[in-house]
């Protein structure tokens, strides 16, 4: 049993060391990748510490050490990189993440169940799947790009304060549990003089669920969504309350050239911090080229993204 489990632990360091470059020397910074594999292979009951000795800037944490998992799964013929934990936390600027799975696979009775926390600046996501139902992906803190990914939950399944441009994703709604209100955002902005927000950008929300576009976890949330598709289970009301009339005057929230069956505007909730954005000049305010600094960064990072609005 030792030598199997040693053969197995030594196969996944070795796995996760080549699936992790270090592209800028000393700055810790990593990418993931996918990794093709052949043969048959799964890696399990990895220490936490194997894991954030591994990845550098990569850490994993849950309510009990070892739950890390990392597996790899044969799916059309290529082996793709799985990681179940109940929250894998990414910190150092300039990471990057390709064809990547993460997922919580706590169910939706579970409530909050994070699967994904960002907190590095200047962090690139693409061809990432972020699995879970509430919480799922946890954008905290700085500067952050999802481009041609997926992002699936039930409650709240986009948070956080960073400042993060979604484009070209899907956002996928889940069943909810019983008692629950689907909302895709929960956007953190607690200060007027901060940068943050969530610009949602030529993406789909999917909505074969119910669900509400977003509603204010802080004071001054902020979050814009433009040229993207809306499905039919976006509320008519689009913006849920978070606690009464709380936020309602000072949140910013946006909505600009959607289409789809779930983004007519007619029936859009009638509060101060909630706009209908006409002007591209306006809306250009939170592109990858404005709202993030794109250019300045994306370009170094190696993966395709859109600077400026579709039409304008």
């Amino acid at each position: 049993m030792a030598s199997t489990w040693m053969a197995r632990g030594l196969q996944a360091l070795l796995l996760l060391l080549a699936l992790l470059l270090v592209p800028r020397g000393g700055d810790g910074a990593a990418v993931f990748s996918g990794y093709t594999f052949k043969g048959q292979g799964e890696a399990e009951a990895f220490e936490e510490a194997l894991l954030r000795q591994a990845c550098f800037n990569v850490s994993s944490s849950s309510s009990g050490a070892g739950r890390g998992k990392v597996t790899f799964r044969d799916r059309a013929q290529k082996l793709k990189m799985l990681l179940l934990c109940v929250d894998v936390a990414v910190s150092g600027a300039g990471f990057i993440a390709r064809d990547l799975t993460i997922r919580n696979t706590a169910g939706a009775a579970a409530h909050q169940a994070v699967a994904l926390r960002v907190d590095a600046d200047r962090s690139a996501f693409f061809h990432v799947a972020v699995e879970g139902h509430q919480d799922t992906l946890y954008a905290h803190s700085l500067r952050q790009f999802y481009r041609d990914c997926r992002v699936s939950g039930t409650v709240d399944f986009v948070f956080g304060n960073g400042l993060a441009v979604i484009q070209r994703t899907t956002l996928a709604t889940l069943p909810l549990a019983p008692g629950q209100t689907g909302s895709v955002t929960a956007q953190g902005r607690k200060d007027p003089n901060q940068n943050t927000g969530f610009s949602i950008h030529n993406c789909v929300v999917e909505a074969k669920y119910p669900t509400y576009l977003g509603r204010p976890w802080k004071p001054f949330s902020r979050v814009v969504v433009m040229e993207s598709y809306l499905g039919a289970g976006v509320r008519t009301r689009g913006w849920l309350e978070w606690a009464g009339d709380a936020g309602l005057a000072t949140l910013f929230y946006g909505e600009y050239r959607n289409f789809g069956p779930g983004a007519g505007v007619a029936g859009r909730v009638k509060w101060p911090g909630y706009h209908v954005i006409m002007d591209p000049a306006w809306a250009s305010h939170f592109t990858v080229r404005r709202f993030i600094d794109g250019l300045t960064w994306l370009p170094s990072a190696g993966v395709t993204f859109t600077a400026d609005l579709i039409k304008k």
